[in-house]
């Protein structure tokens, strides 16, 4: 299957419509599309690197990551610790990740304010992540 473009195009901008054409490719051209309303369905799409900066841990950095900090479980293979199987035979491994990832004194970066604001400015369409964290 294929990713097909036509139907985003017309999703986000209608039948007759074409793209808003940027006037410069940076942070400034972007600014200037949202702020002369010529955007308002934006989709945000984020990693770990967004809440890292807060201080929360990755999943996948060598030595620093939470992968690399499960060998006192004696896991067959890190990603099982997120198996309902495995947490049905031992759920202590999952609940020391989550205790290890929750973070009560950190704070939103300025990308998280950034999100939500183009929420609160009902400019946000989607907003995709795979972060389990309670930024």
């Amino acid at each position: 299957m294929s990713f097909n473009f036509d139907r985003l195009k017309k999703t986000l901008f209608g039948d007759d419509k074409c793209p808003p054409k940027l006037e410069s490719i940076d942070i400034e051209g972007v600014s200037q599309l949202i702020q002369n309303g010529k955007i308002n369905k934006i989709i945000t799409m984020v990693g770990a690197g967004i809440s890292t900066a807060a201080g929360i841990p990755d999943f996948r950095s060598p030595s620093s990551g939470v992968y690399d900090n499960l060998e006192e479980f004696n896991l067959p293979t890190p990603t099982i610790i997120f198996s309902i199987e495995y947490f049905r035979h031992d759920p202590r491994p999952f609940f020391e990740i989550a205790r290890r990832l929750y973070r009560p004194e950190a704070k939103p970066t300025l990308a998280h304010y950034f999100i939500k604001l183009l929420h609160d400015k009902g400019l946000l369409l989607r907003h995709y992540t795979q972060n389990v964290d309670n930024l």
